[in-house]
């Protein structure tokens, strides 16, 4: 599940969210649209911590990750971190690391996961997503969507309980995009808490449990 409660964020002279409120219970996908500038970004940022809100509290599967606008440090962070996946806009794939290198890095590094195990889950998840004979490829010879598909491998890898999209058909074309709306909805009956940021109003409509509009720093449902 994931919980935003009266988070505001403040740019300067202009105030981008305001007291904001957003519950998204697990198996539940939710969408945000709304104008470029309303804010949309900035909330995912805030939710995840890159970008550090002035007040409010976010949780995390129940677990606090941001109270009264302070984040949590050290080893309470890497443990509710861990359950917060991210898909950015860009993928932000390694380019130098292949698409099975890519998946494991970081339930090796963070989760401790032996190896041998981290390899066996990664294969797993890229079969699961249709890539695994892409598993030695180089993110450069992908295409936008698989590129898609392998930075929703790398976020599942560490096991989230929540999972946040950036503009996850932002360049695709129709078939492909309806591929990424069956993996999110197959997350979501897996139980995964899932926010989306998009302009795509079809695809929202396609995909979301809930759709809300973000506009003068407050969320509406629509």
């Amino acid at each position: 599940m994931l919980k935003v409660e009266k988070l505001s964020k403040r740019f300067k002279d202009k105030e981008v969210l305001k007291d904001l409120d957003l519950t998204i219970n697990e198996g539940e996908v939710s969408v945000i649209v709304g104008r470029s500038g309303e804010g949309k970004t900035t909330l995912l940022r805030c939710i995840n911590g890159l970008e550090k809100c002035d007040s409010g509290d976010v949780y995390i599967n129940n677990k606090a990750f941001c109270t009264n606008g302070n984040y949590i440090e050290g080893k309470d962070l890497i443990s509710v971190r861990k359950e917060l996946g991210v898909v950015f806009q860009n993928f932000n794939l390694f380019p130098h690391m292949s698409i099975l290198e890519n998946i494991i890095e970081a339930p090796s590094r963070v989760l401790k996961i032996s190896k041998e195990k981290a390899i066996e889950e990664g294969e797993n998840i890229l079969k699961s997503l249709s890539l695994e004979e892409l598993k030695d490829m180089y993110p450069c010879s992908l295409s936008g969507g698989q590129k898609q598909r392998v930075a929703i491998g790398r976020a599942l890898a560490m096991k989230p309980k929540v999972i946040c999209f950036d503009e996850p058909t932002s360049a695709l074309d129709p078939k492909t995009t309806m591929e990424v709306k069956d993996i999110i909805r197959d997350l979501a009956k897996e139980g995964i808490a899932i926010m989306i940021i998009t302009h795509d109003m079809e695809f929202a409509k396609e995909v979301s449990d809930k759709i809300y509009k973000l506009e003068d720093g407050k969320l509406k449902i629509i």
